[in-house]
């Protein structure tokens, strides 16, 4: 089970490049937590086009939410309040079902590792990308180059030469 959290999600989206990720975990569904479709919704709201392109996957069915059941719901309570609640709800649903957390944020990495959870962050992911061939690398490099532009997501040189 792999869960997205809402700024990979949308950095994907923003560069039209969602199609890779499902290339990449093809053996696997996709999934969101209530909190991060709500926070989709938002941008939804506000006109933004990437957003459009995420609640399409929904109407094809590509992309599902996983609602938490009462256990995790208590369990989501419990996690420090520096996170944000699509980040419990994911982290809780990937502890309690065994799933794989793909999002961008350090704080999410760095308290899965506390926690045993496998969590991606995108120059992990775009590293893969070329690494079990869905692109070559200098197409990973032209997304990382749309994601700086239309993102405005930052790269450290450390991650660049990770990738």
């Amino acid at each position: 089970m792999i869960l997205l959290d809402a700024d990979v999600l949308s950095a994907f989206a923003k560069v039209s490049k969602l199609s890779l990720l499902y290339k990449l975990f093809s053996q696997h569904f996709l999934y969101i937590s209530p909190a991060v479709l709500a926070k989709i919704k938002v941008s939804l709201d506000k006109g933004h086009n990437f957003a459009r392109e995420i609640f399409e996957l929904f109407e094809k069915g590509q992309l599902k939410v996983l609602v938490l059941n009462k256990k995790e719901k208590q369990e989501k309570e419990e996690l420090p309040v520096y996170l944000g609640e699509g980040e419990k709800e994911n982290i809780v649903i990937c502890k309690m079902r065994g799933g794989v957390l793909l999002s961008n944020e350090k704080k999410v990495e760095q308290f899965c590792k506390t926690t045993k959870i496998t969590c991606l962050r995108i120059p992990a992911i775009l590293r893969a990308f070329w690494e079990v061939g869905v692109v070559n690398i200098d197409e990973v490099r032209n997304v990382v180059e749309e994601m700086k532009e239309k993102d405005r997501m930052g790269f450290t040189e450390r991650a660049l030469k990770e990738m």
